[in-house]
């Protein structure tokens, strides 16, 4: 399969109907090999005629993804291993006109051609922090940010600008919109145990973590001392080569929780304890107690027990509030069938379940 990979990708330079070879490779994501590694959105045809974004660092699930998150735009996704030579080929024939990254990442062999074109826009692309369940339904959360990436605070970024500065007094319906499925997606905490949101490196949102943090065994240690009689779980967010190595300098009586089961965990929690998570979040939305020692996206507004140094956020919110700024107004959300929801279709999708 490598032979004729090579063959074909030999015969390709050496003819004139290369131009047309890509132009079908670029709609076959086997054949994505033949354009160096480029090919388009399925959403091509929809965002014709709107502004095209060449977009790097996509994990394959995540194109999918943004490509539903962002309708709008037409755009060609960039393979992590692409030839640096073909994809500036393919930006000056598509004509871009911004680039989109996930988390900010940006092949190393792609840098070059990514300061090349430094005068466009940059819209970073993550993951929301936590999926929306309501009603029996999951909405999976798209951040999206033309001014930095939620989970690194030594910027501001979009959600935060939202979360310092936008009026909710002056939109209660967002608001009370927001109240209603706050509840029905994070009623308050069902148990009385404490867990613990550990992180390595591997995890990105800890590369944004204060040097002076406490290390995991600490971590832990200051929970069980707060909470001397509380059951401790501790949640691990790192790669799963690392986890077990993070659990080796714990003590013997903590309950290691898995990555599937921590939203059920924090579902039981009255306290949660974390450095940088974004997953936190679900225990400040359920009003469960939460110590941080970072600066994840919801710390510095009033709703956590901040132990780090904060900057930039002075605003008071309540839990509703954080609720809008987060989903309402900078997080798409995508349905079970795959199409991009707002708030409003949402509540209406747990009204009927509500009277049936």
């Amino acid at each position: 399969m490598v032979a004729l990979r090579s063959l074909l990708t030999a015969l390709l330079r050496r003819t004139h109907g290369s131009a047309l070879v890509r132009s079908v490779a670029r709609r076959v994501p086997r054949l994505r090999f033949l354009t160096g590694g480029v090919h388009r959105s399925k959403v091509w045809g929809v965002a014709r005629g709107g502004p095209v974004v060449l977009g790097f660092g996509f994990p394959p699930e995540a194109e999918v993804d943004v490509d539903r998150a962002l309708p709008e735009m037409a755009k060609h996704f960039v393979a992590r291993k692409a030839r640096a030579k073909i994809v500036r080929d393919e930006f000056r024939r598509c004509g871009s006109e911004a680039v989109l990254q996930w988390g900010g990442f940006v092949p190393r062999s792609l840098q070059g051609l990514i300061r090349d074109v430094g005068t466009l826009p940059t819209i970073s692309c993550w993951s929301g922090p936590v999926p929306l369940r309501v009603g029996g339904n999951e909405y999976r959360t798209i951040a999206v940010d033309w001014s930095g990436l939620y989970i690194n605070p030594r910027r501001s970024n979009d959600l935060e600008l939202i979360l310092n500065h936008f009026d909710f007094r002056a939109r209660p319906d967002l608001v009370a919109l927001a109240g209603r499925l706050r509840r029905a997606a994070f009623p308050p905490p069902t148990g009385t145990e404490v867990t613990v949101i550990l992180q390595d490196r591997s995890d990105r949102p800890m590369a944004y973590a204060p040097p002076d943090r406490p290390s995991p065994a600490e971590l832990v240690a200051i929970a069980r001392r707060e909470h001397p009689e509380a059951r401790a779980n501790v949640a691990i967010m790192a790669r799963a080569d690392r986890v077990a190595s993070i659990a080796a300098g714990l003590p013997d009586d903590v309950a290691i929780v898995p990555s599937e089961a921590v939203g059920d965990a924090l579902a039981r929690s009255a306290h949660v304890y974390t450095v940088n998570s974004p997953i936190a979040v679900d225990a400040v939305l359920r009003g469960a107690a939460v110590t941080v020692f970072g600066q994840p996206f919801f710390a510095g507004y009033g709703l956590t027990d901040d132990r780090g140094r904060i900057v930039r956020r002075t605003r008071q919110l309540d839990a509703d509030e954080l609720f809008a700024g987060l989903f309402g107004l900078h997080c798409r959300l995508i349905g079970p069938d795959g199409r991009l929801v707002g708030l409003t279709t949402i509540d209406d999708a747990l009204r009927g379940a509500s009277a049936a």
